[in-house]
């Protein structure tokens, strides 16, 4: 099966659209958040943004991931599955700060525990780097700073 895959498209016209997954199989493309479709009822589950290289992302790719994860975590009951699965070995340390930031900042340090996999970011340390996700915003003294996350 031919498949190639494009992580990233964006409609910038429309502000509610955020990252999809795109798949073009012998030239034909469907979108959706979060599996792609393929021919005669199959999937085909992709590698989703938190396991990218974030080389040469901007500011508004962290924000996006940033959007992405706080929705994951923040609503984790209906997502109990997904964060079951994920695999925190494979993430950059700039992901698990946020998902880290995520979880202390809305005050559900027990899902450190309910979920194994996420044990090992407990004791997250700081970024060495500062990550900005929106540079117009006002430095607050919480989590995020405490993290080097401008947000």
């Amino acid at each position: 099966m031919d498949v190639q895959t494009i992580w990233r498209c964006r409609d910038e016209k429309r502000s509610s659209t955020e990252t999809e997954i795109t798949v073009l199989i012998n030239g034909h493309a469907e979108m959706t958040d979060d599996e792609t479709r393929v021919s005669a009822g199959r999937y085909e589950t992709m590698d989703a943004i938190y396991y990218e290289n974030q080389a040469d992302w901007t500011k508004e790719e962290y924000c996006y991931l940033h959007r992405y994860l706080h929705r994951m975590f923040y609503y984790y009951q209906k997502h109990e599955k997904d964060i079951a699965n994920l695999d925190t070995e494979r993430m950059s340390d700039r992901t698990k700060a946020l998902i880290y930031c995520i979880i202390q900042y809305y005050h559900m340090d027990f899902l450190f525990t309910q979920f194994s996999n996420l044990q090992s970011l407990k004791n997250m340390k700081p970024l060495e780097e500062e990550l900005v996700l929106d540079d117009s915003t006002k430095t607050e003294d919480d989590i995020y700073r405490q993290m080097n996350v401008v947000y």
